[in-house]
């Protein structure tokens, strides 16, 4: 059905002088006598024996009026026999036969359900029509269906999505604002703009399944569904309702109603609530409960089956992302009726949460903290995430940019002082269960020391000067050293040393610019964005390959100058080789004078490489067979030999190409049957070869140039 306001506007102070005060529709307004009113109303109702017969069902009645030069009504309309020119000229003619007047009509404005039968309810009120003419057989004609609003037998609430068409190429633009809508929208986007897809026959040939952590998440997809039907001719109404079906028992005086309820909503609708936490999950996992929930749904399925070709059903299933057995039961009882298209939304992968956790960032104006908000979803273990985590998570770290950052006087408000802090932070001690490293981790502990010392004595008053924490980190790939630069911020933020600890990931391409005078911008701008946090300049050494005709110099220039003026707000790391990072450091005076520590990342012994590949292999949950340990020492003996050989890098690519072997041996040992789980997890001595590197053919290093 479709429900609509129209205005009609003519002369109507000619009619009667009969004028009274009278409150009406929650207003109190000046009106024409109810006598008057009470006639300009029509039902109009044609039973029809089956669906696809076309049917005259409307009714109108006035709700509104200044009694001088319009009058509003609310029409309900059966849009398989009228349409809105039908009733508007049914309206027309109707006042003008009663009362003489010529009037205009305007255009209509479509209302919701809840607001229809709040008007037909308050329109019986005030005696605008005689419950004589009351039609059973027609919910939107009849007094009972108002007993909806009370919400007897199940929940529910309604709205409407906003107008305008949505074309191919808008759609794909609101589709990319969506939070974490997941893939198979993007495929149904495209079907729905599909030229096969215009028939010119009205009817429903699909409904929708979809799965989602909450109802907002939920609600977004499908509201974006509908505009694209509506603005396809596939839809004939913008309302939709939404049902809490857990709130819905199954009894008769349920179903009765329910059935009014899918007859009023006949051409709009309906999003039916299931909540994972309800409705099943309460009697736990067994067969029987299963077979109770399968019973019940049945019935509920039978009934929308019959109202699903003109109306459009989602069947929304609120879970956290894992299967239950209630889950199955739901979808299986829904296919039995219904052509679904699945779509599970408010999921995504840590690539899509950091996407929209950026989005987030940006719209609530923390830009400059963009890379530290998006650092705490890079580190977090989980591969999936929710729209519920990642907002959780951006509303525990904004408050904390607030008071520690933006706001720093506050840091301290209702935080019980702390005489003594011990390091017992996660990055801390992922930092000290690092393999080797050593002497790198001395130099951390050095690191937190004068700072901690430093921030004391400024607290207690003493004199202290400020004393740079500027670095360079020296090492062969694959070493650890942004992995430890990374951890460093975090420490350093947990210690209360950095104001929020962010950590900005630079090199020469971000830094140097293509004209002349760009690049110190850049530099600036580099910096902003990590003020409070470690700025890292990977591969610094190549500021100085042209020194003589590039903007090179200008970097490093402009470099110095922001790492003396921000020395006691941010930390600069400069990371490379070592023998290019002294060409860095002869290349400007100053630079070299405004680093306070000189790290070395030494290159990993055979036994470390070893510890290293346990850990990764205890990562990715896999086992490895005693002679697979054996060959892979030999293939370390033979690595260590070779100049860059890549280090904790080289491990992690020989684990991947191991798994790679490892699929090809076991589709060709087992083909289509069932691989067991011991045989998924384990890799064997066969799975691992040495790259396949020319540098790699000998123990012995190979260096360029003569002996004599």
């Amino acid at each position: 059905m479709l429900y609509y306001t129209v205005t009609v506007k003519g002369k109507f102070s000619n009619v009667s002088a009969d004028f009274q005060e009278t409150s009406f529709n929650g207003r109190r307004l000046k009106k024409m006598s109810s006598e008057t009113l009470a006639r300009f109303h029509q039902f109009q109702h044609e039973k029809i024996m089956f669906s696809l017969v076309p049917n005259s069902d409307y009714f109108f009645c006035p709700c509104d009026t200044d009694g001088k030069t319009y009058i509003e009504f609310f029409v309900a309309c059966c849009t398989r026999g009228r349409s809105f020119d039908d009733v508007s000229a049914a309206i027309s003619g109707m006042i003008n036969e009663l009362i003489g007047i010529k009037v205009t009509v305007g255009e209509y404005s479509e209302i919701t359900l809840e607001k229809y039968l709040k008007l037909f309810d308050k329109a019986d009120d005030d005696g605008m029509y005689k419950r004589s003419e009351m039609i059973s057989s027609c919910p939107f004609m009849h007094l009972r269906s108002t007993k909806l609003l009370r919400r007897d037998s199940f929940n529910w609430c309604d709205g409407i999505v906003e107008d305008g068409v949505l074309d191919h190429e808008k759609a794909l633009a609101e589709l990319g604002c969506i939070r974490l809508p997941g893939d198979e929208l993007s495929d149904e986007l495209e079907r729905i703009y599909s030229p096969d897809a215009e028939s010119g026959v009205f009817g429903h040939p699909v409904h929708y399944y979809i799965e989602s952590p909450d109802l907002d998440s939920a609600k977004e997809v499908a509201g974006f569904i509908i505009r694209m039907l509506y603005s396809r001719g596939r839809l004939l109404s913008r309302c939709y309702s939404t049902v809490n079906m857990n709130s819905y028992d199954c009894a008769q005086d349920s179903e009765n109603e329910f059935l009014d309820f899918l007859a009023l909503q006949e051409y709009a609708s309906s999003l039916l609530v299931f909540d994972n936490d309800q409705n099943g999950e309460q009697h736990g996992e067994s067969d029987s409960a299963v077979c109770t929930v399968n019973e019940d749904l049945s019935r509920v399925f039978g009934l929308i089956e019959k109202a699903s070709l003109t109306t459009l059903f989602f069947i929304v299933r609120i879970t956290a992302g894992k299967s239950s057995g209630s889950d199955r039961a739901l979808l299986t009882a829904v296919q039995q009726h219904l052509s679904l298209v699945r779509i599970k939304t408010g999921f995504g992968t840590k690539a899509q949460a950091v996407s929209y956790m950026t989005d987030l960032v940006s719209k609530s104006g923390y830009d400059r903290w963009i890379e530290d908000a998006c650092r705490l979803l890079k580190d977090d273990p989980r591969s999936e995430f929710s729209v519920n985590m990642v907002n959780d998570i951006f509303g525990k770290w904004s408050r904390r940019v607030l008071t520690n950052t933006v706001y720093s006087c506050y840091e301290n408000v209702n935080s019980p002082e702390k005489t003594e802090r011990k390091r017992c932070s996660s990055a801390y001690r992922t930092l000290q269960n690092m393999t080797g490293l050593d002497k790198v981790k001395n130099i951390i502990d050095e690191i937190i020391a004068v700072s901690t010392v430093s921030k004391r004595k400024r607290t207690l008053g003493i004199e202290d000067k400020v004393k740079s924490c500027h670095m360079i980190f020296t090492g062969n790939p694959g070493t650890a050293k942004t992995t430890v630069a990374r951890l460093l911020a975090q420490i350093l933020r947990e210690e209360k040393i950095l104001k929020h600890g962010s950590f900005v990931e630079c090199g020469r391409s971000d830094l140097v610019g293509k004209f002349v005078g760009w690049t110190a911008k850049n530099v600036v701008s580099m910096f902003n964005r990590a003020e409070g946090g470690i700025l890292f300049i990977d591969e610094a050494y190549s500021l100085a390959n042209d020194l003589d005709h590039g903007f090179g110099a200008e970097a490093i220039d402009t470099i110095v100058q922001e790492m003396e003026n921000r020395r006691d707000r941010m930390i600069v790391i400069l990371a490379g080789y070592s023998e290019p990072m002294k060409r860095l450091l002869d290349a400007n005076s100053g630079l070299s004078s405004r680093i306070a520590f000189h790290i070395d990342f030494p290159d990993y012994a055979v036994g470390e490489l070893e510890d290293i590949m346990s850990s990764m292999l205890r990562d990715n949950k896999l086992r490895i067979s005693e002679d697979a340990v054996r060959k892979c020492r030999g293939i370390y003996q033979k690595a260590v030999t070779v100049d860059g050989f890549g280090n904790g890098r080289f491990v992690r690519n020989l684990i991947e190409s191991a798994q790679l072997r490892q699929a090809l041996r076991l589709r060709k040992q087992y083909g289509r049957r069932d691989i067991p789980k011991k045989a998924l997890t384990e890799l064997v001595a066969d799975d691992f070869c040495l790259p396949e590197n020319p540098h790699f053919e000998t123990e012995h290093r190979f260096r360029i140039g003569f002996t004599a």
